[in-house]
Formats: structure tokens, sequence, C-alpha cells
């Protein structure tokens, strides 16, 4: 008997309703959660949780530094979305840590209804992803339809949502181009939310340019009726009414295509097995590499020898060496350094492999201690 193997792989995006492209009263709805008329409101509505959708701490490390250089004025920011328990209490918790309870309000496990209520309420949406849980975002899109300028991580599915400048700003990641041996020989066995938590401590968001993103769009009204015009008129070829279309067609020409097999048994595809990092290496900007030149920041320089005030997670603590880190950050007091002879000098001290010294470096990027120069 002869088999014949036919693959087609369409792509198709999901839809958002039409009811997020109607007009809700902006002073009622700023008034249903009690905002500062003057207040420009910075929205992020996502699933409340470290393991499946976004690690808060580098954000909020940077929003804390903004408000010790006053430099935030009167944004506010809201975080709002469904979450265990733990988790939000988590989050609360280091809210209240950094000192930003009356600059960042929570708003968890809300009614649907109070959804359209909290866009028409803000002024544009955040984003900061580092999660590989994450493909695509339809909460951006209901932002845009509902007239948001976004800031978004330059991430997965994330890059297909706007053009950079027009409809709102993509932030570089940067990612590990090998994974450290705890995490690579483990993957096999480790519970899926865990070995998501360890994969998305590697992803850094350039906070510089977070920061950039959030001044510009936070200080600058024209440009967000600018950009929330744009993004609008992005989101609504996302409409469900047109997405459909799409599946309809795509139904017919599978349809008209399988008329050529007839009764014919098709052979089922192997199942592709491969590397992390290299399967899903298109996610982030970039990956660190060896020639990449690293160096302290200010506030890497501000934080040095005090560097536990850092939000460390019991679960990510476990790979971290704080000698370690202690000595790849002295190692760049004086100079800048590339990856290659961090890695090189790690080994000689610590006999640190590529992975370990790999690890900590993109930890330190991510939460602004380190940057690419």
């Amino acid at each position: 008997m002869t088999f014949h193997t036919h693959v087609r792989l369409e792509q198709i995006p999901f839809g958002i309703d039409e009811t997020f492209f109607q007009e809700e009263d902006r002073k009622e709805a700023r008034a249903f959660f009690r905002l500062p008329p003057d207040s420009v409101v910075a929205l992020s509505v996502e699933r409340i949780s470290l393991r499946h959708k976004a690690d808060w701490a580098p954000p909020l490390e940077l929003i804390g530094q903004m408000e010790s250089r006053k430099e935030l004025r009167n944004i506010l920011f809201i975080i709002a979305g469904g979450g265990q328990a733990s988790d939000v209490s988590l989050l609360e918790a280091m809210i209240t840590q950094m000192g930003l309870e009356k600059r960042v309000l929570i708003f968890p496990n809300f009614q649907p209804e109070v959804k359209r209520k909290l866009y028409q309420a803000s002024d544009f949406y955040l984003s900061i992803v580092d999660n590989f849980q994450e493909t695509f975002g339809l909460s951006i899109l209901e932002a845009m339809a509902s007239g948001l300028p976004v800031i978004l991580s330059d991430f997965s599915g994330y890059r297909d949502f706007i053009t950079e400048g027009r409809e709102g700003f993509y932030i570089p990641t940067i990612w590990t181009e090998g994974l450290p041996e705890f995490l690579r020989d483990n993957m096999g066995i480790l519970e899926p939310s865990m070995a998501r938590l360890y994969l998305s401590q590697m992803v850094a968001v350039d906070l510089e340019k977070l920061r950039l993103a959030i001044l510009q769009l936070g200080r600058d009204e024209n440009l967000r009726f600018r950009m929330g015009g744009a993004a609008k008129s992005r989101a609504y070829s996302y409409r469900w009414s047109n997405i459909i279309l799409i599946y309809e067609d795509f139904w017919a020409k599978c349809k008209e295509e399988s008329r050529h097999y007839g009764q014919k048994p098709l052979e089922p595809p192997d199942i592709l097995i491969g590397d992390f990092p290299s399967t899903f290496s298109h996610y982030p900007s970039r990956r660190l590499s060896a020639s990449h030149e690293l160096s302290l920041t200010d506030y890497g320089r501000q934080i040095l020898g005090s560097s536990a005030n850092l939000v460390r997670y019991e679960d990510v603590q476990v790979c971290t060496f704080p000698d370690l880190e202690n000595f790849l950050l002295d190692s760049l007091i004086q100079q800048p350094r590339t990856v290659a002879n961090l890695r090189e000098i790690g080994w000689k001290v610590f006999e640190a492999t590529r992975g370990q010294v790999d690890f900590h470096l993109i930890w330190l990027m991510k939460h602004g201690v380190l940057k690419i120069d």
C-alpha cells in the first residue's frame, strides 16, 4: 500500500469582538475606577501569573527608579487580570516592598463586563511579556480596538501587531543561545510551569527603551491620539467578521485539494523533536552571543554591593550563585567585557560552565543591572 503525506500549515489569527470598537464614556469609566481626572493611565490586562505570563519584577523595579527620579509625574499604572490568590499576593507584596502602592494599582479577577471600561479609562497599553507560553495576545488587539497605543515586547507573535513608531513601540528582547545544563538536562521531567519560569528568567527586556517609551506616551497627548487612531485602524482587520471569512476560504481550499487524494490513506507526519533554543530562536529580538560586550548600567553601579535588593524568587535562587554573580559584577567595574571573556574567567575562577555564566548575565540584564554596549 502506498502512503501519501500532505502537510499544510495555514496561519490564521484569532479574532476580537466588534464591541471593543464601540466608544465608551471616558469620564464615566474613570469615575468607575476612581481615577484622578488629570492622570495618564498605562494599562496592562493579562493573566497575573509569574509562571504563565510575565515577570513583573523588572518593570516594577524600573518604575521604582523612575519614581525616585520624579520622572513619572501624573502617570499611573493599572495591572488587571485573572490570577490565583498566591500570584496576586506576590504581585501586591512586590508593589508594597518597592513603595509603589500609589503609583501601581492592581485590579484582579474583574467581571467580564468591566473590561471595556478598563480600556476606555486608560491612555496607553503595556504588555511586557517574557514567557514562551505567550504566542498571540488578544488583550493587545482589544486595547488597540479601543484606541490605545501600545508598548509591547518584541517577542513571538507580538511583532505581527504593529509597525514600530506608528501604533506604538516595540521593546527589544534578548535570550540565550543555549540552555544551562541544569535546565537542558531536565526539560523532559520538569513540571511545565516550572520550566516556563526558568526559561523566562533568561529573557531580558531592554528596560531603558521601555523607560523612554513610557515617558514618550505618558507626556505627549498628541502622540497618544495619533498612535491610538492608527492602532484602532490596524485592529479592524482582526474583527471576527473578517477572520471567519479567512477560515471559510481555507476550508474551501482544503475541500478542493482533498479531491486529489481520494481514499488513499495519509501517513502521519513525524513528531518534531529538537532542542528548545533552536526551535524558539525566532521569539526574541536577538540572542546573547560570545562577541557581545557587556557593561554595568547606571542602576547597576548604584546597587553594586547591594544587589540583594533585586527581586529574587525562591525557585530561581537555587539556580544562581552569589559568589559567581558578585565576581561577574566586579569584573565589569573598570571596563566592559565580552561575553566570551566573562565565560572564560567564570570557568577559571569557579569552574562555572558557559550555561551557568550566561544564565547569570541575562538575569542581571533582565533586572537592568547590565547592558549590551
